[in-house]
């Protein structure tokens, strides 16, 4: 009898356990790139793996970018939006003056 309440409660302990998990918290970088055409481009990304796949994923294809910074905690677009605000292009695609 002892021995069935032991497993029990191991069982129990087992099953509380495996049933908490940590909170996710992903990875964000903001950035600024230039193009040919664009200069200082506002770049971001959030919600990665790891510090290195945001600062590798943020700048990838782009010949010149600058990492402004990278945190932890940084699950969805509106956190780095918050984080690092994309100002407004003043020249180029979109708008009335060349760069």
């Amino acid at each position: 009898m002892r021995n069935r309440m032991c497993i029990a409660a191991w069982v129990l302990v087992v099953a509380a356990s495996a049933s908490t998990s940590t909170a996710w918290a992903g990875w964000g970088c903001g950035a600024i790139a230039t193009t040919p055409k664009i200069k200082n481009f506002y770049l971001d990304v959030w919600n990665r793996e790891t510090e290195a796949d945001a600062r590798a994923y943020v700048c990838e294809g782009y010949e010149s970018c600058r990492i402004i910074s990278c945190q932890p905690g940084v699950d969805t677009k509106d956190q780095a939006l918050a984080i690092w605000p994309i100002k407004k292009l003043t020249c180029g695609p979109g708008t009335k003056k060349k760069c």
